[in-house]
């Protein structure tokens, strides 16, 4: 696998994560994952940087979305995107594609 597929996955797999608990109203433990995943990322496996940055960047944006205010990482920081907190349900695999 190469490295942008794996960020991909990542991004991929710890959005559908957050989307879900999102979708059921617990928004907060959504952010808390998000953040936990965020913190993760420095640990004692460090991914390549243009990896981690990748998915750094997609998770700040999404919880930039879902504090529907400025979020920060480390030097990245995204503004929530109008419009996107309403398209933030899950799908179903079959409607990824």
């Amino acid at each position: 696998m190469r490295a942008d597929d794996a960020g991909t996955d990542v991004a991929t797999r710890c959005s559908s994560t957050e989307s879900a608990e999102h979708t059921r109203g617990n928004k907060d433990r959504a952010i808390e994952l998000i953040e936990v995943t965020l913190k993760s990322l420095d640990g004692p496996a460090p991914a390549p940087d243009d990896l981690k940055q990748h998915v750094i960047s997609v998770l700040v944006q999404t919880l930039a979305n879902y504090k529907d205010e400025k979020a920060c990482y480390g030097s990245v920081c995204a503004t929530p995107q109008p419009g996107v907190r309403q398209s933030t349900k899950a799908q179903a695999p079959e409607e990824r594609r």
